[in-house]
C-alpha cells in the first residue's frame, strides 16, 4: 500500500513540477525541494526499490525507466542549455507516456483487457 502511495505522490509531482512549475519563486522552489527529498527520489534510489522488492517488480518498473528517462532529459538540458519544462520535449514525453501506458493497460494479458474481455455484451 504504502509503495502504491509513494508512486502515485512521484507522478502527480512529476506532473505539476514539469508542466507548471515556475521555478525561480520562493514557493515554487521551496515545494519542488519538499517534494524531490520525499518522494522525488531518483533514477538510483527507484533501482534499488525495483532490485528489493521481487513481488512489486511490474509496479515499480514504468516509475524506475520513467525516473531514468527523466534524469537523461535533465542532462540533455543542461548540456544543451534548453530550459527543463521546455513545452515541446515535455509535450513529446507526455504523449510517449501516454502510449506507454495505453499499451501496457490494453495487452491481451493485462487486467484492463481481462475486464473489458469478461464485461462485453
Amino acid at each position: 500500500m504504502i509503495l502504491r502511495l509513494v508512486i502515485s505522490a512521484y507522478l502527480f509531482g512529476l506532473l505539476v513540477f514539469l508542466t507548471m512549475a515556475i521555478f525561480g519563486t520562493p514557493i515554487w522552489d521551496y515545494a519542488y525541494y519538499m517534494w524531490d527529498k520525499t518522494v522525488g527520489a531518483g533514477f538510483l534510489v527507484w533501482y534499488l526499490i525495483y532490485k528489493s522488492v521481487a513481488k512489486d517488480r511490474k509496479i515499480v518498473a514504468p516509475i524506475m525507466w520513467f525516473s531514468f528517462i527523466r534524469f537523461v532529459w535533465e542532462v540533455v538540458s543542461l548540456s544543451f542549455s534548453i530550459h527543463i519544462n521546455n513545452k515541446w520535449v515535455i509535450s513529446l514525453l507526455f504523449i510517449i507516456l501516454i502510449f506507454i501506458t495505453g499499451y501496457l493497460c490494453f495487452r491481451a494479458d493485462s487486467r484492463m483487457a481481462k475486464f473489458l474481455n469478461k464485461n462485453a455484451p
